[in-house]
């Protein structure tokens, strides 16, 4: 365990573990749920979908322990000061309401990416009610209204929540951690966010490998390290950071996985390809080794 200056410095980090582990294990069982109900097609099997949701279904794993991931990171936004961490959060209720097909994982979906537009309503409640109505398009049409109810009830309990903390408690308002309104939706900022958090500022590789310099608290990843560390070799050079030129002690560095997460956005990581996501003009692009990769434009379009 980290003591004294590097406790403090990991101590930073420590939502950037508990959202690795609530990734690794939704994204874990939204597979083993998915492989598990490929035969069921809830548009076109109206049985099935009333059975799902009269709440007909068991309350036993993977689902309960979904339903507790979701319920950890719905507490974490609450908490956290780091909008990164509040745009996973997001993603992770995202990804959870439209790969289960269980009732209460989606109820308790719905009420993460509800209580983000509460929270946050300059980034979230637009595009959290644009999402729920997409959501709803895919539906039977004669589910529609029970859907919206299930909204309905969701925003109650919220706001009845949001009251009953407000009278018991003197510290409850927090202050915005977002100082500007959402930016063009068409540029996907929340997305720009996490690509930026994923990665290397030596690199510019996006990659879930990253290490933690205890020197001065930067992240890179491993990749960069290790050629950084070749190269002081080669040249008989001590190993010194590249932020705050300090001597690095391998001992004195750690690791910082954020694999399952990378893995979890896969999708939406390859559906910004070509668009732009920095005031550098650079586009996401994927390699044939399936590792995410930032290039400069115009080093593409050379190419």
């Amino acid at each position: 365990l980290a003591r004294g200056s590097n406790f403090n410095i990991l101590r930073f980090y420590n939502e950037a573990y508990i959202l690795e582990s609530l990734w690794q294990h939704a994204f874990n069982r939204g597979c083993e749920q998915q492989k598990h109900d490929d035969n069921l097609t809830i548009l076109n099997n109206h049985k099935a979908f009333r059975e799902l949701w009269t709440r007909k279904e068991p309350t036993a794993l993977p689902n309960s322990l979904w339903f507790g991931v979701l319920d950890l990171a719905q507490n974490l936004s609450r908490q956290t000061v780091q909008p990164v961490n509040l745009a996973l959060c997001y993603y992770l209720g995202l990804e959870s309401l439209q790969k289960s097909q269980c009732y209460y994982i989606q109820f308790k979906s719905l009420e993460l990416l509800i209580s983000l537009s509460y929270q946050e309503p300059k980034w979230f409640k637009d595009i959290v009610q644009e999402e729920i109505e997409k959501f709803i398009e895919v539906l039977p049409v004669n589910s529609h209204l029970k859907f919206k109810n299930l909204i309905h009830d969701i925003n109650q309990k919220l706001q009845l929540n949001n009251e009953f903390l407000e009278h018991f408690s003197i510290d409850y308002e927090k202050k915005s951690i977002i100082k500007n309104n959402m930016p063009d939706k068409t540029s996907n900022p929340l997305l720009k966010i996490v690509v930026e958090n994923f990665t290397c500022k030596i690199t510019g590789q996006i990659t879930g490998d990253f290490l933690i310099l205890s020197c001065c608290g930067n992240t890179v990843s491993r990749d960069a390290i290790n050629k950084w560390e070749s190269v002081s070799i080669s040249e008989n050079k001590l190993f010194k950071c590249p932020f705050c030129r300090s001597e690095i002690k391998m001992e004195s560095i750690y690791s910082l996985a954020q694999n399952a997460m990378i893995k979890g956005l896969y999708k939406r990581l390859a559906q910004m390809k070509g668009e732009q996501i920095s005031d550098d003009d650079l586009s996401l692009t994927i390699n044939k080794m399936n590792v995410f990769e930032i290039h400069k434009s115009s080093k593409s379009l050379s190419s």
